[in-house]
């Protein structure tokens, strides 16, 4: 377990990435007719994504914590 709100949050946003590329791999694999553009707009929307997540949670966390 963290021992930090920002830990908690960094711990969520790396498995959230690492979630979002897998799948961005997947499409790009399973479909090889898509564009190379589409894969790499899935994978960058992805790590903003999971960045975002991460950040919310930790001040989610926080707000918690002190009222």
């Amino acid at each position: 377990m963290a021992k930090t709100y920002k830990a908690e949050g960094q711990q969520l946003a790396h498995v959230l990435r690492g979630l979002f590329t897998i799948a961005a791999l997947s499409l790009y694999f399973i479909n090889p007719k898509l564009h190379w553009g589409i894969f790499v707009g899935v994978f960058i929307l992805g790590l903003v994504v999971a960045q975002w997540v991460g950040t919310a949670w930790t001040r989610k966390r926080r707000a918690i914590r002190n009222p």
